[in-house]
């Protein structure tokens, strides 16, 4: 489904997305398009909603994550070897969340007991993610809205065989 969302209005027209300056919460904005597109084949602005309250929008998580980076002597400077040096964080990360679902029995983290050592490492891999975007100035609720509306777009699999 193609969006052209303008100040005014919104219309699914078929086949991808085109988003213009408003991006929203993108799990409420995606049930609410899918929802009016299906029925009607058209949406209006007031169903573009904002993120719901206590959640928080990726690029507000991206802001906080570099703060606390900064406050902790971890800097956010932006060049090639640092964004390379973040890519190899999240990295170690993703392979110890693979380390901690290998176990045959569920570990609990060490660090927050009342969480698995797998949240746990997921919440690592995010918060680097997240981190490494706003540094980099990539509006992530933007591209991941934009990406999943051509993700939809795509045939099973597309030609894939995993």
């Amino acid at each position: 489904m193609i969006i052209n969302i303008d100040p005014t209005e919104a219309k699914a027209i078929g086949g991808g997305i085109t988003a213009g300056p408003h991006v929203v919460g993108i799990a409420k904005w995606a049930m609410v398009v899918e929802a009016k597109a299906l029925r009607r084949h058209e949406i209006t602005l007031n169903d573009l909603v904002p993120v719901p309250p206590g959640q928080m929008p990726l690029n507000e998580w991206g802001a906080k994550a570099r703060e606390l980076a900064d406050l902790k002597g971890f800097g956010s400077e932006d060049s090639q070897a640092m964004s390379i040096t973040r890519i190899a964080l999240m990295h170690q990360e993703l392979s110890e969340l693979l380390e901690a679902i290998r176990s045959p029995k569920p570990q609990m983290s060490k660090k927050i007991p009342e969480m698995s050592l797998e949240t746990e490492e997921v919440a690592d891999v995010f918060i680097r993610l997240v981190q490494y975007v706003n540094i980099r100035g990539i509006d992530l609720d933007k591209a991941v809205a934009l990406k999943h509306a051509f993700n939809e777009t795509r045939p099973y699999k597309h030609g894939k065989n995993f």
